[in-house]
C-alpha cells in the first residue's frame, strides 16, 4: 500500500472539482444515482473497475506519490514537511593524518552537518500518542442538501497544539495491522478550539471504512447507509520527540578478541544551524562539560556515522496545507502522467485530457501545435500538466554554489 502523500486525494478532488460522493465511490438512487450511460464514480482499485481498464484511487496516490518525489529532486526539497531518518558518514579532514577533537571543530564552534533536503522544522523521532480512544463522531448536514456530509468529534478536554492532533480510524475499521498507524489517517481535517477544548471536524466521504473498500468487485456503498461509516474514532498526538534525536557510531577497532561488526554508539544532540539549507550542528547529548561521559568522548577517535531523525520540507500555510503553488504543481505533475482515465464518463475526463494533452505535437490529421523553446526545456515533459507544474515551482528550486 502506497504511504500517505503530503498532498491528499481529496485535494486533487477539489481541484478537478468531481462529485466528492462519487469520488470516493458513493452512490444512491436518488440525488447521486448512477446512469449506465455515464458512471462517474472512482473505484479504489483498477481491477475493480470495469473491463480493469480506469485507474482508482489506489493507483492516483501513487501518481501523487511520484509526482511528489519527481517536485524533490527539482527543487532539491519536499513540498511539505515531511519525517526522515538519515545515516551519513562522519565528516573528515581532507588531510586524513589529522583529524578533529571531538564534536569541536578548528574554529572552537560544533562540527555541522548537511542534511539531505531543506527547510528542516524540528529535530526528533516522529510519535504517535494516545489522546483518546473511541471518540464518538456527530454526523451533520452543514449544507441542508439531506446528505449528512460532515463528522464532528469532540469537544476534547486537551491544552495539545491543534496542530499536532490527528484522528485515527479505530483499529477494528482497519484491515491490515502491518500498516504504520498513519495509513488511517482521516485528511484533511480541520481543528478548532472551543470554549471548553479542542473539536475536529472532516467530511463524511472521507470516513468510509477502510475495509469496505476491499474485495474483487466494488461493492454498492450508499452515503445514506450507516452501517458503512464508524461510529467512532481515535484522537492521537503526532508530534516529534525532541529526546530521540540520533545517535553517533564507532566502529570496532582491530584487536586481539575484538567483533568485527561490533560497535560503539552514543546519543546526539542536534542544533539546527541553517534550515533552509540543512545545515545542522551535531555533539554529544551529555554536554556537560563536567561529566565524565563527556570527557570520555572528546579522548575517542572521530565517529565513523552519524544517524539523525528530523521533519524537513517546506512549511505549510496557515491551514496546515501544502502551499497553494506547490500543491497545485504535484496535482498537475500527477494528471500529466497519469496513463488511463479514472472513470466511466467522457464527460468527466474532459479537464483531465485538457491537462495530459501534449503541447510538443506537431503532426497528426486533425491538427498541429507548436511549443515555446523555454517550455520545451523544462525537466518534466511537455504535456500541458507538465509545463503549468513547471511554472509554478520555476523559481523555487534551491541551488548549491561554492565560492573560490
Amino acid at each position: 500500500m502506497t504511504p500517505p502523500t503530503l498532498v491528499t486525494l481529496e485535494e486533487l478532488r477539489e481541484f478537478l472539482d468531481w462529485n466528492p460522493f462519487h469520488f470516493w465511490g458513493l452512490s444512491d438512487q436518488e440525488a447521486l444515482r448512477v446512469t449506465s450511460a455515464c458512471d462517474p464514480r472512482v473505484f479504489q482499485f483498477s481491477y475493480q473497475s470495469p473491463g480493469s481498464r480506469l485507474l482508482g484511487r489506489a493507483e492516483i496516490l501513487r501518481a501523487i506519490s511520484s509526482a511528489e518525489e519527481k517536485l524533490e529532486d527539482y527543487l532539491g526539497f519536499s513540498v511539505a514537511p515531511r519525517y526522515r531518518e538519515v545515516t551519513l558518514s562522519w565528516p573528515r579532514l581532507r588531510d586524513r593524518r589529522l583529524q578533529h577533537h571531538g564534536s569541536v571543530g578548528v574554529d572552537g564552534r560544533w562540527r555541522s552537518l548537511q542534511l539531505p533536503g531543506g527547510y528542516v522544522q524540528a529535530v526528533g523521532q516522529e510519535t504517535f500518542t494516545p489522546v483518546v480512544e473511541g471518540v464518538p463522531i456527530s454526523w451533520r448536514d452543514q449544507d441542508g442538501d439531506g446528505y449528512l456530509d460532515t463528522g464532528v468529534v469532540g469537544p476534547i478536554t486537551t491544552s495539545l497544539p491543534p496542530s499536532e492532533l490527528c484522528i485515527i480510524f479505530s483499529e477494528s475499521e482497519r484491515y491490515d495491522s502491518s500498516q504504520p498507524l498513519e495509513t488511517w489517517e482521516i485528511r484533511p481535517k480541520t481543528v478548532y478550539s472551543s470554549g471548553t477544548g479542542v473539536t475536529i471536524s472532516f467530511r463524511r466521504w472521507l470516513a468510509v471504512k477502510p475495509r469496505r473498500y476491499q474485495g474483487i468487485l466494488p461493492l454498492s456503498l450508499d452515503p445514506q447507509d450507516p452501517s458503512i461509516f464508524p461510529v467512532t474514532v481515535d484522537v492521537y498526538r503526532r508530534w516529534i520527540d525532541p529526546d530521540r534525536q540520533g545517535l553517533v557510531f564507532w566502529d570496532s577497532r582491530p584487536a586481539p578478541g575484538s567483533d568485527p561488526v561490533g560497535v560503539f554508539a552514543e546519543q546526539i544532540r542536534v542544533g539546527i544551524h541553517d534550515p533552509v539549507v540543512g545545515v545542522v550542528t551535531v555533539a554529544p547529548a551529555r554536554y556537560d562539560a563536567e561529566s565524565s561521559r563527556w570527557a570520555s568522548l572528546l579522548g575517542r577517535p572521530e565517529p565513523d556515522r552519524v544517524f539523525i531523525r528530523y521533519l524537513a520540507g517546506f512549511p505549510r500555510d496557515s491551514h496546515g496545507r501544502v502551499a497553494s503553488s506547490l500543491r497545485e504543481a504535484v496535482i498537475l505533475l500527477a494528471i500529466a502522467e497519469m496513463i488511463r482515465p479514472i472513470c466511466g464518463c467522457d464527460e468527466a475526463n474532459r479537464i483531465l485530457y485538457h491537462w495530459q494533452f501534449d503541447l510538443a505535437r506537431t503532426t497528426g490529421a486533425d491538427a498541429q501545435f507548436a511549443i515555446s523553446t523555454k517550455a520545451l526545456q523544462n525537466p518534466f515533459g511537455t504535456r500541458r500538466g507538465h509545463v503549468a507544474a513547471w511554472e509554478r515551482v520555476e523559481s523555487l528550486r534551491r541551488t548549491s554554489s561554492i565560492l573560490v
